[in-house]
């Protein structure tokens, strides 16, 4: 959420807020959750997160 700025943060095992939470975002307008959907895809996607992992063993190995 802090990332990109779409989602909500609730308590941990908490089903009441998390259905609340789930129903609140259902409720924003496509547009808003497709914005939401991409800016995630974005930083946390398949792609992005094979590319800092191989990154990140790399480096672990001492290659740039």
């Amino acid at each position: 959420m802090l990332a990109t700025g779409f989602g909500k943060l609730v308590p941990p095992r908490d089903p009441v807020a998390l259905r609340a939470a789930v129903l609140e975002m259902a409720r924003l307008p496509a547009e808003d959750r497709e914005a939401g959907r991409e800016a995630a895809t974005k930083l946390f996607g398949g792609e992005t997160s094979l590319d800092a992992h191989e990154e990140a063993f790399a480096r672990l190995r001492g290659r740039p």
